[in-house]
């Protein structure tokens, strides 16, 4: 989507986009104060990547050991949210733990897409701890001048 450089609310968006950008790349360097203030906040981090294909976005989600059925995937507008929960394993429940570093608990994560989308056009896919978001862009629209 091409922006009009003379629209005020335009630019107020990107600084807002690139603050919000710069501070989860200040968080990423951060080791334990920023594990720290995730697990305060109770969610985990979810590593994402995003992709501009000709004619579609795929958004590319870490997610080990979450079943498709604690997963809640919502297009808003323009905007990709993914809410979760990775659940312990019953089976180590009682266990005693000499070491637990594995992050459980609810997950969520808002993605910003850079362009309107079509929201009956998404394709998901769970394998292998990835979860693959394929979601189709819209093109523009020629109206005829009668």
């Amino acid at each position: 989507m091409k922006r009009n450089p003379k629209d005020p609310f335009d630019a107020i968006q990107e600084i807002r986009a690139r603050m919000n950008e710069l501070f989860e790349e200040s968080l990423r360097g951060a080791g334990t104060a920023r594990k720290d203030m995730l697990e305060s906040k109770g969610a985990m981090e979810l590593p994402v990547d995003m992709v501009e294909k000709d004619d579609h976005y795929l958004v590319v989600l870490e997610l080990p050991g979450v079943q498709k059925k604690d997963i809640d995937i919502q297009l808003v507008g323009n905007e990709l949210l993914i809410h979760g929960e990775k659940l312990h394993d019953p089976v180590h429940a009682v266990s005693v733990y000499h070491m637990a570093e594995r992050l459980y608990g609810p997950f969520h994560r808002r993605i910003r897409l850079p362009e309107p989308v079509k929201d009956n056009a998404i394709t998901t896919n769970l394998e292998n701890g990835l979860l693959e978001i394929s979601i189709k862009k819209t093109q523009p629209k020629q109206i005829p001048i009668k």
